[in-house]
């Protein structure tokens, strides 16, 4: 409640700290990941049970609402400045059927993910970017190896409402609000 109060406040004086801006971002970003475990949970549920099929669009919808929410991220990350790169290296493993052995010859590669690593108040983000963007960019930022980036969504009693961070988003936008 005394957050709520403080952003109140803020916003009445036109005023966005970068605090309130993570905050925002934070909250797009968890729901988005939210919508992600869905969208896999539908996918693999209807990939495993041959009776069922995706007539109402669910996975579609979960799909289409994460990938709101990360436009949503993103827009809030352009108030801000990358601090660092981050490189998250993953192995894949490539299956391919040999017909003259009759079985599956199998290859293990390694790829590379490349992110931008935003700093906002308390919070961090990471942005993919590709490989062209990396490549202009490491002469400019810190290059940091890192292991593993799968994160976990958040309950939504835990987060900023949709309201108060679309507020945020669009008043910094649109000029309503300054970025203290």
């Amino acid at each position: 409640m005394k957050k709520s109060n403080e952003i109140k406040k803020h916003l009445a004086k036109g005023e966005v700290t970068s605090e309130m801006l993570g905050m925002a971002a934070f909250s797009y970003n968890k729901r988005a990941k939210n919508m992600r475990d869905q969208e896999r949970e539908w996918r693999d549920y209807f990939r495993h049970n041959r009776y069922y099929s995706d007539k109402y669009g669910t996975v579609d919808k979960y799909k289409e609402k994460k990938e709101e929410y990360y436009g949503k991220k993103d827009e809030c990350l352009l108030f801000a400045k990358p601090t660092a790169l981050h490189v998250v290296e993953r192995e894949r493993t490539y299956r391919e059927w040999d017909a003259f052995c009759g079985e599956y010859d199998y290859e293990t590669y390694t790829i590379y993910e490349h992110y931008l690593l935003y700093a906002i108040g308390s919070y961090r983000f990471h942005h993919p970017i590709s490989e062209e963007e990396f490549s202009r960019l490491k002469s400019t930022l810190p290059v940091e190896e890192i292991g593993d980036l799968e994160t976990e969504g958040e309950e939504v009693e835990n987060l900023m409402s949709v309201q108060t961070a679309d507020k945020i988003r669009n008043g910094l936008r649109n000029g309503l609000y300054q970025l203290v």
